[in-house]
């Protein structure tokens, strides 16, 4: 690797990441985990950063970005990413946990996500 990407905390200036960090939480409201933070125009409060939901619409977007960004072949939409994090758990985890972390109400509903290699079925 060209850079090798640390911080470390100093003496609590400006310029300390972990003081950046402390003052950027407190300038955020608690944030549910299906909302994205925008940061807010001109500001009134404490807050400089208001809740956005994550909408279908924006989410593609932003994988077709990331996808053209990483110069990626083929398409990709919303569920591309979950699907690709259940391959990659189901040799390690049970169906039930791994529903639990994707949001399925039910185990057997990410069989259809999985595509068993040669291999496995050889096993």
């Amino acid at each position: 690797r060209k850079y090798n990407n640390k911080i470390w905390r100093t003496d609590g200036g400006e310029r300390d990441p972990h003081r950046a960090f402390i003052e950027y939480v407190g300038h955020r409201d608690n944030v549910p985990k299906n909302f994205n933070l925008s940061p807010v125009d001109s500001p009134k409060s404490n807050a400089w950063y208001k809740m956005i939901p994550i909408v279908r619409n924006t989410l593609a977007k932003q994988m077709q970005n990331i996808a053209s960004i990483a110069s990626l072949d083929g398409k990709f939409s919303n569920s591309s990413g979950r699907k690709t994090v259940i391959q990659a758990l189901r040799y390690d985890f049970d169906p039930l946990e791994i529903s639990k972390l994707t949001g399925h109400a039910n185990p057997e509903s990410i069989s259809s996500y999985s595509h068993n290699l040669l291999e496995k079925q050889r096993q």
